[in-house]
């Protein structure tokens, strides 16, 4: 087990979720404007139907405890921006998405596929309005905490 590990295998996770758009493995920022070549990778769809659509996740800590075994709980925090439109009523399509992440995240495979030992329950502590880049989005906030135990 590694960080490493866990990092492909949540992303891994995350984007099957039904809805959910590329999930990068690490915190991504842009000034391009919409029309830019790089920023096609935040976007979903094809043309009319584009909407910004995409989630990021970065470890913010992890400590060890030793008790005969060291395990290692990995802090990770994902970020997950939709455009925002009301014409489409998409803070259902937003609220609804960020319901599914949590329900796949505490009733599926707590163990990643065996990258950990155990995921702990997610905790949604914001869902909000921001923008990224020139796009008004629905984004929201995942907190887990990964548990993995350390070779001897």
């Amino acid at each position: 087990m590694s960080y490493a590990a866990i990092r492909t295998a949540l992303q891994t996770r995350l984007q099957a979720v039904t809805g959910m758009g590329t999930v990068f493995t690490y915190l991504r920022w842009t000034e391009d404007d919409v029309d830019a070549p790089g920023f096609a990778k935040f976007i979903q769809g094809t043309a009319p139907n584009q909407h910004l659509n995409f989630a990021q996740f970065t470890r913010t800590r992890f400590v060890d405890q030793k008790s005969g075994l060291t395990h290692r709980n990995h802090d990770i925090v994902i970020f997950a921006f939709y455009s925002a439109s009301d014409a489409d009523a998409t803070e259902t399509t937003f609220q609804d998405l960020m319901e599914a992440v949590a329900n796949d995240l505490e009733g599926g495979d707590r163990t990643l596929g065996g990258a950990c030992a155990i995921m702990h329950l997610p905790e949604v502590p914001t869902i909000e309005y921001t923008w990224f880049g020139p796009v008004f989005c629905h984004a929201a906030i995942i907190r887990i905490t990964v548990e993995e135990i350390l070779p001897a």
